[in-house]
């Protein structure tokens, strides 16, 4: 029984991704590149800031750390 419950759920999920694919493809048309375009520029500014700020902590952790000499 929970094997069918899992199947239907997962059917009622493709459906769903289905239609939200569908109505994004019909009523973006062409204009859909540039929404792939600004989400993909987005990210990568995104992960740039991240990285950037870890860079930060490494490197001011590095210098806090005194030479053993």
């Amino acid at each position: 029984m929970e094997r069918l419950l899992d199947r239907g759920a997962l059917l009622i999920v493709a459906l769903i991704c289905a239609f939200l694919s569908w109505c994004f493809w019909h009523f973006l048309g062409q204009n859909a590149f540039d929404v792939f375009a600004l989400i993909f520029m987005f990210s990568l500014l995104s992960e740039n800031y991240f990285l950037k700020t870890e860079l930060k902590k490494y490197r001011d952790s590095k210098h806090k750390k005194a030479p053993e000499n």
